[in-house]
């Protein structure tokens, strides 16, 4: 039960770094412009990114 435990606190512990990484390449792409072109300056992106 133990192990159980511990491999599902690993695979949390994965997933929230994973979720991290895809956050920052969101904000990235949205800073970029990629994503949501509309917003046409860096701080409207930013509080947009944050919402």
């Amino acid at each position: 039960m133990t192990e159980l435990f511990a491999y599902l606190d690993q695979c949390l512990a994965e997933m929230q770094e994973a979720n991290k990484q895809i956050d920052k390449s969101i904000k990235f792409a949205i800073k970029q412009g990629i994503i949501m072109p509309e917003l046409e300056n860096t701080d409207e992106r930013e509080s947009q990114g944050h919402q």
